[in-house]
């Protein structure tokens, strides 16, 4: 691996010290929106649906009436939980997409923080 030019790397630095308080800023915005926002999850082939925040709090879960009366109570719990874990996987990839557009030295954060996972 050849040795990379010091002014260049000197380069690099200072436009990472530039960009880091303004992509601070904008990764603050993006996380206090995904934290207001709700994010839906269904499960029983959508009879069963949870709405949670950004923060993984459930603030709706709607059984519907074929899953009330159709499934024995630790099987509907199972969907229940089902539904709100899917809600918070999908408040989990807002949250990874947004970040991914955001930009520091010229490159994707996602580049430099682990957003990809789950």
């Amino acid at each position: 691996m050849p040795t990379p030019d010091p002014s260049e790397v000197v380069t690099m630095l200072n436009r990472l010290t530039a960009d880091l308080p303004a992509a601070q800023e904008q990764a603050s915005q993006v996380a206090a929106q995904i934290a207001e926002a709700t994010f839906e999850g269904t499960a029983a082939d959508g009879r069963i649906s949870a709405t949670v925040t950004g923060l993984g709090v459930v603030t709706k879960v709607r059984i519907g009436e074929l899953a009330r009366r159709g499934m024995d109570n630790l099987t509907l719990g199972e969907a229940v939980t089902e539904a709100v874990r899917a809600g918070e996987a999908v408040g989990r990839k807002a949250l990874r997409d947004r970040m991914a557009e955001l930009a520091i030295g010229g490159r994707a954060l996602s580049e430099y923080a682990p957003f990809g996972r789950d």
